[in-house]
């Protein structure tokens, strides 16, 4: 989607998220965003065309590094499903995590993101290849708003 930031237009991405969540991004308190690893976000936040090369020099034994196919789009729109508000945010990152333990803390410091303290737990004995990853948006400032109170 297209939103206006002074008035020049950017591409982002629309996210749908519950008003508290992105009542507390507007207030400071929510530094970054987590979305599961699934065929919505996928198809998002990945470039098609880079992810179908990555699989094809994979498939002849290449080593491809599957965030280099993630879209350099900078900004995100969080609205409802009605679109009766948004918060539009300017991205600092957007990147793949590893829900294990290390990660975790890392997101604890860096964010202050504590959404999956508890989660990491039940994943610490798989081998790495099979823990869940996630996309993690990181937000740099609030660029605009409306209907949030």
């Amino acid at each position: 989607m297209i939103i206006e930031i002074n008035g020049q237009e950017h591409e982002a991405y629309r996210l749908i998220m519950k008003k508290e969540n992105a009542l507390e991004i507007l207030n400071g308190k929510k530094r970054a965003e987590i979305r599961t690893f699934s065929d919505v976000y996928i198809s998002m936040f990945f470039d098609k065309k880079i992810r179908e090369q990555q699989e094809k020099d994979q498939a002849e034994g290449k080593e491809i590094d599957i965030e280099d196919a993630i879209k350099q789009t900078q900004y995100a729109r969080f609205t409802n499903y009605s679109g009766s508000w948004f918060l539009d945010v300017k991205l600092s990152e957007l990147g793949l995590c590893t829900l294990d333990e290390e990660t975790v803390a890392e997101l604890n410091a860096d964010f202050d993101l504590h959404d999956l303290d508890n989660e990491w737990q039940q994943y610490r004995d798989l081998p790495d290849e099979d823990k869940p990853i996630f996309f993690l948006l990181g937000i740099k400032e609030v660029v605009s708003h409306n209907g949030l109170t």
